[in-house]
């Protein structure tokens, strides 16, 4: 017979553990993109297309980044960042649409 895993106590306590692991990463790739934003606004050195792969490193680290990006990139919004933005946006909606029973996605 199988064990089950799914709203088991062992899914509990590692959600637990791992919630409060991935809450830490969040904020550190949030300083990243950040500092990211804040330096291109500065210098516009910085390619614009590693903000889609910061935003597609951070969306692994959960919803805090996704909701807290939102604020850095209205803060250091630039025209030029609009297909990267799009792209992401794209890449969200394919994974919702073709992976929507995970419930990790």
């Amino acid at each position: 017979m199988m064990h089950v895993f799914f709203g088991s106590e062992q899914e509990y306590r590692l959600y637990n553990i791992t919630s409060s692991a991935f809450f830490q990463l969040s904020i550190f790739y949030l300083m990243l993109l950040h500092f990211l934003l804040a330096y291109n606004k500065k210098t516009d050195v910085v390619n614009e297309w590693f903000l889609f792969l910061l935003l597609c490193v951070g969306l692994i680290s959960g919803r805090t980044f996704l909701l807290m990006s939102v604020i850095s990139i209205a803060l250091y919004f630039k025209w030029k960042y609009i297909l990267p933005l799009i792209a992401f946006t794209a890449l969200i909606l394919f994974l919702a649409i073709v992976f929507p029973e995970n419930r990790y996605v």
